[in-house]
């Protein structure tokens, strides 16, 4: 009987997460088109190496905060609940929101140094630090909420907030980086920063 009510919690999982991930991949080709028609008029090198290192930090970044969140949920040292939370909850939200700040510049200057090393058409680096830390920040923080609001909401209805957190923050922060980078740019260029060296 034991083994029955395994095998069910297991197979329960495996859908769950097989729905989820079949739904990333989806978005995930549709964001890739996305992506291949917005930049296509961007020829700074520069520029185009930023887009993988950003997504896959901004994933990263809130992957590690979802999983920990998860966990948290899971012990009960984090409520169901965004106001008034723990002390744990607030810890690891702070330590988030530092992380946003501090991996875009050295993102920035790390690209910044790989385009002088190979002498690649690039922008200045403070356009440079200044476009990955408004990616970042506006990107970072609305993923941020997400994690939360999935993760919470997923444990509070009895489902395993694992299954779906990871993947949905995946194809979600694709997205959502690519146009906020885009969407950074064109701002920065309207009010004629985009020439800053």
């Amino acid at each position: 009987m034991k083994k029955q009510g395994r095998l069910r919690t297991i197979f329960s999982y495996i859908r769950a997460s097989i729905l989820v991930l079949v739904f990333s991949v989806i978005i995930e080709i549709i964001a890739g088109s996305i992506l291949g028609e917005i930049f296509t008029n961007i020829y700074i090198p520069g520029l185009l190496i930023l887009i993988p290192p950003m997504m896959e930090l901004r994933g990263n970044i809130s992957s590690i905060f979802a999983a920990k969140l998860c966990t948290a949920l899971h012990l009960g040292t984090v409520k169901t609940s965004i106001r008034d939370n723990t002390k744990k909850f607030k810890e690891d939200l702070y330590s988030n929101l530092i992380i946003l700040l501090i991996m875009p510049i050295i993102l920035g200057l790390i690209v910044w140094i790989f385009c002088l090393i190979f002498n690649l058409p690039n922008v200045g680096l403070l356009f440079l630090i200044l476009i990955l830390l408004l990616t970042g920040l506006i990107s970072g923080l609305i993923m941020t909420f997400i994690s939360i609001i999935i993760s919470i909401f997923t444990f509070k209805y009895g489902l395993n907030p694992d299954s779906f957190v990871v993947p949905i923050l995946g194809f979600v922060g694709d997205i959502l980086t690519i146009f906020t980078l885009f969407l950074v740019i064109i701002f920065l260029e309207y009010i004629g920063l985009g020439l800053m060296i």
